[in-house]
């Protein structure tokens, strides 16, 4: 077996293994041990870090440009 192909299936097997610790902590672990008002603010942190990432990265390349050239 190659070497990208040995790296590809490594590399599946942690993402399939990073979305079923992200499942088991949201359906098993949230409701347990968090109030109902707490996991709506971590949903509404995370919602919003991911709506002002894109905007984030509109002035980083112009930043790197200029600072760091």
């Amino acid at each position: 077996m190659g070497i990208l192909a040995r790296q590809s299936i490594i590399i599946t097997i942690i993402s399939y293994a990073g979305v079923v610790l992200g499942y088991v902590n949201l359906i098993y672990l949230y409701p347990r041990y968090l109030e109902l008002k707490e996991v709506g603010l971590l949903r509404a942190v995370q919602d919003g870090a991911l709506l002002l990432a894109p905007l984030a990265s509109f002035g980083l390349a112009p930043c790197i440009a200029r600072f760091y050239p």
